[in-house]
């Protein structure tokens, strides 16, 4: 595969068309996948009040549609939501965003089915995007390209079809559901409002009967099948989407019929809104909210993030144990925006922060298992004393309560001032008409007459005029500092003004980077923002999983290694962590592959079949475990180098993923490097997490 290569002469990191069925097994079931979508329009940049999801039928083909009323997408927009990793979402009005890893549209359509297509009707224009497996295959794509067109509003009305891209144009009216401008036009205009977005879903996905996967024979509901002993949520759409959000604010459609949501303790009985927990590093108590559900089934803690259900029905402590049956019936909800939810929005990354917060948790739930169980029992259980836990408020010091008395009084060792003397009146005590005192006050109204009669009146115009060009010069010098602070203050408010400019001006030329992304076909390819690095990491709950898949590349049969060594070691203050192994090493072609997505071909060798199949272990496994990557490899043709480094793409400002790799043949390597096995790989990560 050739390497695409940056303005700085370094290979880009490429998406291969397979990584979008990849990037969409993070949903293990439908449902999930369709709260992504639901989770765009509800987010503030679109804020849309209201949401339809329907299946409807074009073409013989059964698809899935969503429609809101938000803020619709420009043209830029639309390519971001394309690409990965790209979210600039920001609170609005205390509206908090669900959305921060710029992935959820991606996988959560291709979880789905096979292939997207987007319309969207913004104030200045309209828009439609295509994101399709199916078209990629037939145009035997080597990279995601996502056609795009767009025209304002003005041309759409006077039927002109003055659209942006006509390659783009040409390969949506062949590969999506319309075949004419005038059936784009039209489902444009079926968009009601002044703005709004419509996506449709299809060649849905199937069972190994052939049904489709989702059963939308219920009315006003769209269901998939699972055990009797599971929650209604994880077969019912109505009921799933009912509990979705811990304080809905956008009215809900499904199948024709409008669904009434409510926040969740609104159903429970015995509430108990007492409780809360103070995570270590975060400024207030987080409320926790029991009560009973009257299930023996279905119970645990409902966890959310930004209004968000993450985990449902997640049973800790006594709830675990089954000879424990004090806690059966109980949900516990609670809102845990401090901790981090992986890109699917199914789990938290497993940190201590998150441990004690279930720790923390699992002790409230007893003890208001046990208040319910025993209403006359008051005595709470002692929480474990825990830093992470701990939620102790800090106590002000009162007289009486933590101060000392000298804190309180002066010590008698210290002079108290009583009485402030006037200079220009004397004091009280020296006022009395003593003879003596007399006596004094003629001797000072001499003194003063004879100082008065000796000094002349030159010496007091002397004195005058310096006095006043001193106040000449004090009253110049204020003036010149306050011209000063008027110029400085000046050049504060055009720098400002330049900042604002220059500002705008990078936003603007990272919309024009996008919007200029490399084409294909004259189709602008999908594109990858820096941040997908962190953002695909989160796929790894915890560190071990992260692991595992640095193992598997050694032991699959394409590098075949006999040993593999883990450990820790230091370069240059750092802590690093390595892996080594003995394997076939990899070419620089080899090493583009593994640096970039979706790019697996792995195949069973002598029997022995391959662990990796999706192209994207090494990536979310090294990003999982620090944040920049360097891999030493030495096949038996030629030595090869490659980094893939957070901190270099920050450094250097990239708005894509670049990947420096260098490649030495054997013969001219001798003289540069040297490694300690005949062949074989290293890793080193650091910046570890």
């Amino acid at each position: 595969m050739a390497a695409a290569k940056t303005d700085r002469g370094i290979p880009l990191s490429t998406l291969s068309i397979k990584f979008l069925h990849t990037n969409s097994t993070s949903h293990t079931g439908p449902f999930s996948a369709t709260a992504e979508l639901i989770d765009n329009a509800y987010d503030p940049d679109v804020d849309a009040k209201q949401i339809w999801i329907d299946k409807t039928q074009i073409r013989d083909m059964e698809c899935l549609t969503f429609r809101d009323d938000g803020n619709g997408l420009s043209r830029d927009l639309m390519h971001q939501m394309l690409s990965f990793g790209f979210s600039e979402k920001e609170p609005v009005k205390g509206k908090l965003p669900i959305g921060m890893y710029g992935n959820g549209f991606k996988s959560g359509s291709m979880r789905l089915g096979q292939d997207v297509i987007v319309l969207s009707k913004s104030k200045n224009g309209m828009c439609v995007g295509m994101l399709s497996q199916t078209y990629l295959e037939k145009i035997v794509a080597k990279h995601i390209a996502v056609p795009i067109i767009s025209f304002n509003i003005q041309e759409a009305d006077n039927g002109s079809g003055m659209w942006e891209n006509r390659a783009s144009l040409r390969d949506i009216l062949e590969h999506s559901p319309f075949n004419t401008e005038e059936e784009l036009l039209t489902e444009l205009r079926a968009i009601e409002g002044p703005t709004g977005t419509k996506i449709i879903i299809w060649n849905l996905r199937r069972t190994f009967e052939g049904n489709t996967e989702l059963d939308f024979t219920t009315e006003n509901d769209i269901r998939i099948p699972c055990d009797d002993s599971d929650p209604e949520s994880n077969s019912s759409l109505r009921a799933y989407c009912s509990i979705l959000y811990l304080k809905p604010s956008m009215q809900i459609n499904i199948q024709g019929k409008k669904l009434e949501t409510h926040p969740i303790s609104e159903s429970l009985e015995y509430i108990n809104t007492t409780y809360s927990y103070k995570p270590n590093g975060v400024n207030k108590k987080i409320p926790i909210t029991f009560g009973d559900n009257g299930s023996k089934e279905h119970y645990g803690l409902m966890m959310y993030h930004n209004n968000r259900l993450i985990k449902a029905y997640h049973r800790v402590g006594c709830q675990l144990k089954t000879k424990h049956k004090i806690s059966i019936g109980v949900i516990g909800v609670i809102e845990c925006n401090y901790l981090k939810p992986t890109h699917n929005k199914q789990d938290f990354d497993n940190t201590d922060s998150y441990r004690n917060t279930i720790k923390s948790v699992a002790y409230k739930l007893r003890e208001y298992s046990g208040k319910r169980n025993n209403p006359s029992d008051d005595a709470p259980i002692e929480e474990p004393n825990d830093e992470m836990t701990d939620e102790d408020d800090e106590s002000e010091e009162t007289p009486g309560k933590g101060a000392s008395a000298s804190s309180l009084t002066t010590s008698s060792s210290q002079p108290v001032i009583t009485e402030v003397f006037s200079l220009s009146k004397p004091p009280s005590r020296l006022q009395s008409t003593t003879p003596q005192n007399e006596s004094r006050r003629q001797k000072l109204g001499g003194l003063k007459r004879k100082l008065v009669t000796d000094m002349s009146l030159s010496s007091f115009t002397t004195q005058r005029d310096r006095l006043l060009e001193a106040n000449r010069s004090l009253t110049q010098e204020k003036q010149d500092q306050a011209a000063q602070i008027d110029e400085l203050n000046l050049k504060v408010v055009q720098l400002e003004g330049e900042k604002a400019s220059l500002s705008e001006e990078c936003k603007q030329k990272t919309k024009r980077t996008m919007a200029a992304a490399q084409m294909e076909r004259g189709v602008p390819l999908s594109t990858l923002c820096p941040k997908y690095l962190h953002t695909n990491s989160t796929s790894h709950t915890w560190p071990f999983s992260a692991i595992a898949e640095l193992i598997d590349n050694a032991y699959d049969p394409d590098v075949n290694a006999k040993q593999i060594w883990i450990d820790k070691t230091q370069i240059k203050d750092m802590e690093c962590l390595t892996f080594m192994d003995n394997g076939n090493g990899l070419s620089s072609d080899m090493m583009h592959l593994m640096l970039s997505f979706g790019y697996s071909d792995k195949k069973a060798v002598n029997g022995k079949h391959p662990i990796g199949m999706y192209g994207n272990g090494f990536k979310s496994g090294s990003m999982r475990l620090g944040q920049d990557a360097i891999v030493l490899s030495k096949s038996k043709n030629d030595l090869c180098v490659g980094m893939l480094s957070q901190t270099y793409l920050k450094k250097i400002g990239a708005k894509q993923i670049t990947v420096p790799i260098i490649s030495i043949k054997k013969p001219e390597a001798k003289h540069y490097i040297l490694l300690s096995m005949s062949n074989g790989l290293t890793l080193c990560s650091w910046s570890l997490l």
